[in-house]
């Protein structure tokens, strides 16, 4: 249903402003967003390049709409595995960043944010942490300890730790992003799911199988409040039980 609304807007804002206008290349973006959703990569990656071609002739290259294509595409690239063109274009993102923001603006957070998932997904665990470091603390700054990013950058923190063979450290990290997503989102969300699966396999890894099953159970109910018996979230719940 997205696809089909957002590509009626494409349709109707290329009558109305022709193929080069900056309301046709965010419809361009918002379908590729949709394609990667959807497991689409390679539609993804066109629509997004179709932004990104619209957007550099009427911008030009140092401006933060560009710097967020360049991220969006490295999402793309992300989600289909391809970890090289994916890290290529978050560093094209992070370059305009740092050569038209302040040191510590939250866009660059953004750019640390994916960075490290890149170097997490290519098995650099050490630069990874770096980087998820520097978004968390950039975060810290401007939000404070009450907001969904900083949460963000503490789970995030976990994953790369857990992954690493630190699964303690993990543990910590998962538990003041839970504390955090609770105060925010109250325990019928699904990123409070994701915290309690997370927490689950951290402690099925230091053999506290009680506690795992315990954080396992928490996000299955909580999953099956949000979307019912027959989701892929809450078949993996149950295949991690």
């Amino acid at each position: 249903k997205a696809k089909d609304n957002f590509q009626k807007a494409l349709d109707l804002r290329k009558i109305i402003f022709g193929e080069e206008h900056i309301e046709v290349s965010h419809s361009y973006a918002s379908l590729a967003n949709v394609y990667d959703a959807k497991g689409e990569y390679e539609k993804a990656i066109q629509y997004q390049e179709n932004a990104l071609i619209i957007k550099l002739k009427i911008l030009g290259e140092e401006h933060l709409e560009v710097a967020s294509t360049y991220s969006n595409l490295g999402v793309h690239y992300e989600s289909k595995g391809d970890y090289d063109q994916a890290l290529k274009y978050q560093q094209k993102a992070f370059k305009i960043k740092m050569t038209i923001l302040e040191e510590n603006h939250v866009e660059l957070a953004d750019s640390y944010n994916n960075l490290g998932i890149i170097y997490k997904s290519k098995g650099e665990y050490k630069i990874a942490i770096d980087f998820q470091q520097k978004a968390l603390d950039i975060r810290l700054k401007k939000f404070g300890l009450e907001h969904d990013d900083v949460a963000l950058s503490f789970h995030n923190l976990g994953v790369v730790y857990s992954i690493n063979g630190f699964p303690e450290i993990a543990i910590s990290f998962f538990n003041k992003s839970l504390g955090i997503r609770l105060k925010i989102f109250g325990e019928e969300h699904p990123d409070v799911a994701h915290s309690y699966n997370s927490l689950s396999n951290s402690y099925l890894l230091i053999g506290n199988y009680n506690q795992s099953l315990r954080c396992q159970q928490n996000s299955i109910m909580i999953k099956l409040k949000i979307f019912g018996e027959n989701h892929p979230d809450v078949a993996t719940s149950f295949d991690n039980l």
